[in-house]
């Protein structure tokens, strides 16, 4: 459709507009960030990427309505995980025995619908239990949480106490030993 046009940008199909509007509402991304997730996606769909200014004036002529979470009690589960940020010297790592430098996302999820409630990302120093009180809390922003489900990384009697306080029932199972 768009091969070897000049002049006037490049128009984007609808479809994938409606994806980077979904990318940008759920990751809560600005438009020169999302212009940037927009070339790197580029490189594996072979299409060139549109900037910041043509995603924001498509956006604006577009209809979106995200779909709303249950607006009752949700069930939330909390986990989190690492990524390795790259693999440049990895064998220096391994010989030198350096870190290797991880980024952790801490998310929770309502279990029924499968919907990211909340997130939030950090160094691998971070804790689970730094991140718990602040997940809860965006969660409950977008709906009323009625129990949350995690792993023993969040145990701790600050975060039954949390819970207790906002009347969330704790599905955490207890550590040995504590």
């Amino acid at each position: 459709m768009n091969e070897r046009k000049r002049g006037h940008p490049y128009e984007y199909p609808s479809s994938y507009m409606q994806f980077l509007i979904s990318i940008r509402y759920y990751c809560h991304l600005d438009y020169r960030t999302l212009e940037g997730f927009c070339r790197n996606l580029s490189k594996i769909l072979g299409i060139p990427a549109p900037d910041y200014s043509t995603i924001h004036k498509r956006f604006l002529k577009m209809d979106f309505n995200p779909p709303a979470l249950n607006s009752e009690e949700i069930v939330t589960a909390a986990d989190s995980t690492g990524i390795k940020v790259h693999n440049s010297g990895e064998w220096m790592r391994e010989k030198y025995r350096r870190r290797r430098g991880w980024i952790k996302i801490h998310f929770a999820v309502d279990v029924e619908t499968k919907q990211i409630t909340a997130y939030e990302v950090t160094d691998e120093q971070v804790h689970d239990n730094k991140e718990f009180k602040d997940l809860v809390e965006k969660s409950e922003e977008k709906a009323k949480v009625k129990r949350v489900l995690a792993d023993k990384a969040y145990d701790s009697y600050a975060n039954f106490e949390f819970l207790q306080s906002k009347n969330i029932d704790p599905a955490i199972p207890v550590r040995r030993g504590d």
